[in-house]
């Protein structure tokens, strides 16, 4: 079991853990984090010898933007209890909220915002900032937190395969009616009526195409 796995490493006192790595380069700490065992994370961040913003692999993954993409909140609060920065990136330069954004993690975006201290705007190396993320992969829901928390849905990408739009502009061009609807302050019929008629048909599935415009 996960646990029991976590209680042997956890009694190897003859090993650095911030050093002990399996072939693929994880610590434990981010295995923990990755997998969603808070108990386990918990009594490591108890150690003197874990410094939680050193943890990464050998690829830069932090076990907080690992915590994050898999929805693991708990993990998450307990991570940002101990000093975790939320704004350290990956190696492709996303943060733990870009993660949440991406992969649509409401709790954990919703725990980031509440601890402080993540920048909402923040850019990644593809040049999408979180918002832009949720609006890419369709997170209504979590477009929304972040709209609330007061992120930018003015900027536009600087580079990358969507440079030069907004948010809006992403969600419209992946044909996300609800984020799109969202951004523009509409309802989701109201924003799919003003389109042109030959793009309304990728906004929506034929059963929701029945739906509005029966």
């Amino acid at each position: 079991a996960p646990t029991q796995v976590g209680e042997r490493l956890l009694a190897r006192d003859v090993i650095d853990l911030i050093l002990a790595t399996t072939s693929s380069g994880r610590i434990p700490l981010w295995s923990a984090s990755e997998v969603g065992q808070r108990e386990v994370v918990e009594r490591l961040l108890a150690r003197d010898d874990i410094d939680v913003n050193k943890a990464k692999t050998d690829y830069g993954s932090t076990p907080l933007c690992m915590a994050s993409q898999n929805g693991h909140t708990e993990v998450v609060e307990a991570l940002l209890r101990i000093g975790c920065d939320p704004n350290a990136p990956g190696p492709d330069g996303w943060t733990a909220l870009m993660h949440a954004a991406m992969f649509g993690r409401g709790g954990v975006a919703g725990a980031l915002l509440e601890h402080g201290g993540a920048e909402l705007d923040a850019v990644s190396n593809h040049a999408m900032t979180a918002l832009m993320l949720a609006a890419y992969n369709g997170r209504a829901a979590v477009a929304a937190q972040l709209v609330e928390a007061g992120a930018d849905a003015t900027l536009r990408a600087a580079g990358g395969s969507y440079e030069g739009k907004t948010a809006l502009e992403i969600a419209g061009t992946k044909g996300h009616a609800e984020v799109a609807a969202l951004l523009s302050d509409m309802s989701v019929t109201e924003y799919i009526s003003a389109l042109p008629h030959e793009d309304k048909g990728k906004h929506l599935a034929p059963a929701a195409r029945n739906r509005y415009f029966s």
